[in-house]
């Protein structure tokens, strides 16, 4: 079993996960886990909401961790704006102890060509909470259940 991380690959919005093709592919032969993810506002539907996003990076992650691996989230554009919600409560505690219901946890986030929140911090909450984008609110994201 290898001890390197699962990479959970998020891209930027209008983007499929075959955006990250050519990149698992390197990935990959150094026996890097991959997995892309698809964000149903990249879909065209209009009723997507940052939520689903966050439910959809959220889901493969979780799966991840509690099957013991730890995980590093790789986000480009929007995806910034996604991941830090995604990973609100799967990092390692400060103290170093673990979770009894995880054995892994997200150790990593990486961003490319994107903006940032702190780690752990839902988006929505790095700007302060409820805010309004195109005439459609955008609630307060926290912690997905």
């Amino acid at each position: 079993m290898s001890h390197k991380p699962t990479l959970i690959l998020v891209p930027g919005a209008w983007h499929g996960p075959n955006t990250w093709d050519k990149v698992t592919a390197l990935l990959e032969a150094q026996q890097y886990k991959c997995i892309t993810v698809d964000l149903p506002s990249a879909n065209s539907d209009p009723s997507a909401t940052l939520l689903d996003d966050v439910n959809a990076v959220r889901g493969p992650i979780v799966t991840e961790t509690e099957q013991g691996r730890d995980v590093v989230v790789v986000v480009h554009s929007y995806g910034g704006f996604v991941g830090p919600s995604a990973i609100k409560g799967l990092t390692r505690p400060k103290d170093g102890s673990s979770s009894k219901t995880q054995s892994g946890h997200v150790i990593g986030l990486a961003y490319i060509s994107s903006g940032f929140a702190p780690t752990g911090v839902a988006f929505l909450e790095a700007l302060g909470g409820n805010h309004r984008r195109s005439g459609r609110s955008m609630s307060r994201v926290g912690s997905p259940s």
